[in-house]
């Protein structure tokens, strides 16, 4: 018993020092950019797409539609082939090929994005500009990367779904049979 509330005190003690590091962080972040915005209309910044840095003209507007338009094309692809890894591990392979892949898998997911980064920098981009004429260095090659790097999460994410589902179904179906 002693154990149980030693260990709730040091997660408890851990989530609070979380809590306020992410305090901290907002807090220097909103102190730094105050004076920023305090010269510049917020509204200009988020709808222009004008980054000149020399001339203090910045808009950022670009970079956010193509944020969002990698992030989006990125989940589509990734979650397209993420859910048919996660079936074809859940029920179409063999215990040792899923061990495999899903050993696989974990792996992956723990690989550091700037590792990602580093591939795609090295190996993709390389691999675009040689085919494509290009410098390699553009939607494409970050299209490929991001999917490639949350394809494991979601491919575990669905696994992890997909397997509960059927105990969940089991119990079901031996509830209405009683």
């Amino acid at each position: 018993m002693a154990r149980n509330k030693v260990s709730k005190s040091i997660y408890f003690l851990s989530a609070a020092f979380n809590l306020m590091l992410l305090f901290v962080i907002f807090f220097f972040l909103f102190k730094s950019s105050f004076d920023f915005f305090s010269q510049y209309d917020i509204f200009a910044f988020l709808l222009s797409s004008n980054w000149y840095p020399e001339e203090e003209i910045f808009g950022i507007f670009a970079m956010l539609v193509n944020t969002l338009v990698t992030s989006f094309v990125s989940l589509f692809i990734a979650g397209i082939f993420g859910v048919l890894i996660a079936f074809y591990i859940r029920f179409y392979a063999g215990k040792k090929m899923q061990s495999f892949l899903f050993f696989v898998l974990c792996f992956l997911s723990f690989i550091p994005s700037i590792l990602y980064g580093f591939f795609a920098l090295n190996t993709i981009s390389p691999l675009i500009a040689k085919l494509s004429n290009t410098s390699g260095k553009g939607f494409l090659s970050v299209v490929i990367v991001l999917s490639i790097m949350i394809l494991p999460t979601i491919s575990l994410l669905t696994y992890s779904f997909l397997k509960e589902q059927k105990k969940r179904l089991l119990q079901k179906c031996i509830s209405l049979r009683a």
